[in-house]
């Protein structure tokens, strides 16, 4: 009994004297700078005003990238580029401009979004990663998060739809073929539409050298098939750069030649 008196006084007088036992402030997070800005793609996760699955509808995404004095967005349609500054954690963009396409929806009412809300002068701050740009007035537009996009791999397997000709022309793999490869560990393997093949690699930013490859030694029936093959095998041990834009590996030669274009498996666009 003389201990719940105790609780039950302790508690009257924590309300008698006003104060709460909530929990202590996080304190804010530090200002962004243009070092921890700089090299990296920026993803946008959220936007005030705009709906997750809207923003989430649009193809390649909303993404912010700054170099130097230079800021460029990307909505899923436009290209947008600009100048930004940055001062004791305020950021200031110039207005945007860039090519004029009219986009579907949403990707144009997310653009024009976030145009806006580039348009003001935005507090920038960093926490977990994440980058926050806050309207200095809270009246002048949404708050926009956004998150360091991973840079692209090679790594992983590909379903192959375009290989070169051995004539510098990039063609469609044939109906009723299924080419595929896949880099992992220093081996890239994969089919080349009937037979298999494995071989050794090696990446060094956006180079790639492809050995000489080892394949099964099927006779495969269909027109073109054992054609199609061996350019492909042919254009992999040419390949000298990789590339990879909205989820598309494209491979090169050394004169800049397409040699193999693919899409990560299990992505059928």
């Amino acid at each position: 009994m003389r201990t719940c008196l105790l609780a039950i006084t302790a508690a009257a007088m924590l309300v008698a004297t006003g104060c709460s036992m909530s929990k202590p402030t996080e304190p804010p997070a530090p200002p962004a700078t243009k070092a921890a800005l700089e090299g990296k793609t920026w993803r946008l996760q959220s936007l005030g005003g705009i709906e997750p699955a809207k923003l989430a509808a649009v193809q390649g995404g909303v993404t912010l990238r700054f170099a130097g004095n230079a800021v460029q967005a990307s909505a899923g349609c436009n290209q947008m580029r600009g100048t930004y500054t940055l001062d004791d954690g305020v950021l200031e963009a110039s207005k945007m401009a860039g090519t004029m396409m009219a986009c579907p929806e949403p990707a144009m009412s997310i653009e024009n979004a976030v145009k806006k809300a580039l348009s003001v002068p935005l507090r920038a701050t960093l926490s977990g990663g994440r980058l926050t740009l806050r309207p200095e007035d809270a009246d002048d537009g949404p708050t926009m998060v956004l998150a360091p996009e991973m840079p692209p791999q090679i790594e992983g397997a590909w379903n192959v739809n375009g290989v070169s000709d051995g004539r510098k022309a990039l063609m469609s793999t044939l109906r009723g073929t299924s080419l595929s490869l896949s880099f992992a560990g220093g081996t890239v393997s994969g089919s080349a539409g009937c037979n298999t093949f494995r071989g050794a690699y090696k990446v060094q930013g956006d180079r790639v050298a492809i050995g000489r490859l080892s394949t099964t030694r099927k006779a495969c029936p269909g027109d073109g098939v054992m054609k199609q093959e061996s350019n492909f095998v042919a254009a992999l041990e040419k390949a000298e750069t990789w590339k990879i834009e909205s989820g598309e590996l494209t491979l090169r030669g050394a004169d800049g030649e397409r040699l193999v274009s693919a899409v990560a498996a299990g992505n059928r666009s």
